[in-house]
């Protein structure tokens, strides 16, 4: 049976609807590069949502002055351990190039996202700004940010009578057990490079250390 164009361009529409319709989380992977004791990845799966696992590739972050060539061989190493281990759990990684604050405007604006569950970074003041950034777009767009603490840093302690405490319950915590699945997103991809369909990581990998912010896939 053949469909006229106008049904297919229907169907194209109806298809964009529903997508448009179901609300998507994203567990944004920024240092922490694992599966096991991931609190922001165990708490989105568990949530009746399809999830969209993210590391995003801030040229930025690499022009900076604590960035080096070590640090993003370590990086990519454990991107294609993190890509390996998630796909066994049914949602492979999603990488993308730019800016934090755009790539998550273009993915709520592609998927609903509802949540961001990511772990607090400490960071430098590059960081810092990229996450305010971070923040006043959810509060625009109206999604949660969903922080956990990753160590001993507490944000926002008015006095420090209290940090010992928090700080030693936060080390008491019980390991987070790796999630057994995580409920896939449809048709999302990693960037891509014009004449590669691979993950190209190789291809980030020269981006960061040659002209960053004249690369462009």
């Amino acid at each position: 049976m053949s469909h006229t164009p106008c049904v297919i361009a229907q169907t194209i529409r109806t298809n964009q609807k529903l997508k448009m319709s179901q609300t998507h989380n994203i567990v944004w992977f920024k240092r922490d590069l694992r599966v096991n004791d991931h609190a922001p990845l165990l708490a989105a799966s568990r949530q009746d949502a399809p999830v969209i696992p993210l590391y995003i590739v801030e040229p930025d972050q690499w022009l900076q002055p604590d960035a080096s060539r070590r640090h993003w061989h370590f990086i990519h190493d454990c991107l294609c351990d993190l890509n390996k281990e998630l796909r066994e759990l049914g949602q492979e990684l999603i990488i993308k190039i730019g800016h934090a604050a755009d790539i998550f405007a273009q993915l709520h604006s592609d998927y609903h996202i509802g949540t961001i569950y990511t772990h607090e970074e400490t960071g430098n003041l590059w960081s810092y700004q990229r996450d305010i950034a971070v923040q006043n777009l959810c509060s625009g767009l109206d999604i949660e940010l969903r922080t956990t603490p990753t160590n001993g840093i507490v944000r926002k302690l008015r006095s420090r009578d209290s940090w010992s405490n928090i700080r030693n319950k936060r080390m008491m915590e019980a390991i987070h057990p790796r999630p057994n699945a995580l409920p896939s997103v449809e048709r999302c991809q990693s960037d891509r490079c014009r004449k590669n369909a691979t993950l190209c990581l190789e291809i980030y990998q020269l981006a960061v250390f040659k002209k960053v912010a004249e690369f462009r896939l």
